[in-house]
């Protein structure tokens, strides 16, 4: 969570994480870990302001990208994907807090028929 400005700290015993509008937790596991893509939890995401300047920063630190820095003019965002070193996928954002609610609306019910959140067929 270093690369994110991302403040440590405990919460409930636990090791923890403080990011802008979020504590992330982190419990230890009885079993192996295995990556979040392709699964229930397929990943989580960040909206970063700077997007562009932020992944070149992570690269210099030697951070790979599954998905590197691209715009997406059709829907006024910009994206990347990186999975960090436990095998969870992240999905980095810059424009989705400016999207309009029923753009946005549309956008995450895509997003669940895609995951199959719906009982769709995952599109």
């Amino acid at each position: 969570m270093k690369n994110f400005g991302g403040v440590t700290g405990s919460r409930i015993g636990q090791p923890a994480v403080q990011l802008p509008g979020i504590n992330l937790a982190f419990a230890p596991s009885a079993t192996e870990m295995v990556p979040t893509k392709g699964r229930v939890l397929d990943h989580i995401g960040f909206e970063i302001d700077g997007l562009e300047e932020f992944c070149k920063a992570l690269e210099a630190k030697g951070i790979e990208f599954d998905r590197g820095y691209n715009e997406v003019p059709s829907l006024g965002l910009a994206i990347a994907f990186l999975t960090d070193p436990w095998g969870t996928y992240i999905e980095l954002t810059e424009g989705l807090d400016a999207v309009k609610q029923p753009l946005f609306s549309q956008v995450a019910k895509n997003s669940c028929l895609q995951h199959g959140l719906f009982g769709g067929d995952g599109l």
